[in-house]
């Protein structure tokens, strides 16, 4: 199975945020993705994924509380920053701040958006509210495909 991180697929640049893909290479990076029989795409980037929603067998929405993104959000940087987490970009302070402060606004903006967006595929969409539901669902023996 393909599993990818979609950043890779957005951004250029191995520093975050600092330049992204054109929606030439990032489709064509994409498409080389969901062209195989089995993947996993994560990410927020749903403006541009409907090619892969459509193509999905399951949709997973991990719906968290803004706090726990915040927290989850920092500790990652923290790990990250000292060497105790793999990353594939250069972590920044600004990138940090960035990313907290699209967090913050994301239930007001994004979410709503990617809710709308998802309607399509509401058949299989299952939305989770903890990681805990998450991993229930795999020892239950249910296959994220």
């Amino acid at each position: 199975m393909s599993s990818i991180y979609i950043d890779t697929v957005m951004w250029s640049s191995k520093v975050e945020f600092s330049g992204k893909n054109s929606p030439d290479v990032r489709d064509k990076l994409l498409h080389k993705i969901i062209d195989n029989d089995s993947w996993i795409v994560e990410g927020v980037y749903y403006k541009w994924l409907s090619d892969s929603f459509s193509r999905a067998d399951v949709i997973y929405y991990l719906d968290t509380d803004v706090l726990i993104r915040h927290f989850r959000i920092i500790m990652r940087f923290v790990k990250q920053r000292i060497g105790a987490e793999r990353s594939i970009y250069k972590q920044t302070l600004r990138g940090l701040i960035e990313m907290l402060i699209w967090n913050h606004k994301f239930n007001s903006t994004n979410r709503k958006e990617i809710c709308s967006f998802l309607s399509p595929y509401k058949d299989k969409v299952i939305i989770l509210k903890t990681n805990r539901k998450m991993i229930s669902l795999l020892n239950e023996g249910s296959e994220i495909t």
